[in-house]
């Protein structure tokens, strides 16, 4: 029997990086994810190495690795602050407001695909230490993460330059034990018993810089946007009556450094241990 059922989505605008949600029934909450923070090296030399695209390093400092080595952050481009000499030690909420965006922005090129705000990697941000900008420092890191079911950047080993293209979404691909539709994911393993899983059709709500648009516009967008999708996704062109189509978006902070992304979620009432691509009018797998 034909005919996806679908669920509402709103977001309760929080601080922090949130995606937000809430059922057909109940409003929900905007929980945090893990928040892109500057670099703290205070055994940084006067003379700061800074890394190159392409070049790791990891979350204690910004000494350059290979990514055949151990690290959690990948870099994805060098730029500069636009702060004058004189210019006070900034906010870090002002940083990210100001220079996350650009770091979103160079992700689908570097990645392969414009799909990862429905994956566990993540946009990062590095800027100099107050001793550092004291000396004058003004650079800009840019860079990538794949965030572990914990929420923070797991170390790891390899370029993820291009890890997207293709089907490599699904190497990435988020799955909670937790409904889509509620208040917040739970992030586990795709072979592990799951309830919701994103599948490919990241939207692009609009600028960053500004308030996400209301609840009830984004409804508007969700619904003829994920329904196709998820029933693609799934390989079946109505949809089946057990799967639900879902999506979620970023609470008004997140919204406003960069993450303007709508992520469309295939939902299910029972959990399935394995993701449902492709699998058609077959049973779910329990």
């Amino acid at each position: 029997m034909g005919g996806g059922r679908w669920r509402l989505v709103g977001a309760l605008a929080l601080a922090l990086v949130a995606l937000g949600a809430c059922t057909s029934t109940t409003g929900g909450t905007a929980q945090p994810l893990p928040h892109p923070a500057s670099v703290a090296d205070d055994s940084a030399p006067k003379r700061t190495v800074l890394p190159q695209a392409g070049q790791c390093v990891r979350d204690t400092g910004i000494a350059p690795l290979p990514c055949t080595e151990p690290h959690t952050i990948e870099i994805t481009a060098v730029g500069t602050l636009a702060a004058g000499p004189g210019a006070a030690y900034p906010e870090p909420a002002a940083v990210l407001r100001a220079e996350l965006p650009g770091c979103y922005a160079v992700l689908p090129g570097y990645l392969g695909s414009a799909e990862f705000p429905a994956t566990s990697l993540d946009a990062w941000l590095g800027w100099p230490t107050r001793e550092q900008w004291d000396q004058g420092q003004r650079w800009r890191l840019c860079g990538v993460s794949d965030l572990g079911l914990d929420g923070k950047a797991a170390p790891r080993t390899g370029s993820l330059r291009g890890a997207l293209s293709g089907d490599g979404m699904f190497r990435f691909q988020l799955c909670s034990s937790a409904k889509a539709s509620g208040p917040a994911l739970r992030r586990v393993p795709c072979d592990t018993p799951h309830v919701a899983e994103s599948v490919p059709g990241v939207l692009s709500l609009g600028a960053p810089g500004g308030a996400p648009p209301s609840a009830d516009a984004v409804n508007q967008l969700g619904q003829p946007h994920c329904k196709p999708r998820v029933d693609g996704y799934l390989g079946i062109p109505d949809g089946r009556v057990e799967v639900f189509y879902a999506w979620r978006w970023p609470g008004a902070e997140q919204y406003a450094n960069g993450n303007t992304y709508l992520v469309c979620f295939a939902e299910t009432q029972v959990p399935v241990n394995r993701p449902l691509r492709g699998i058609g009018t077959g049973p779910l797998p329990k």
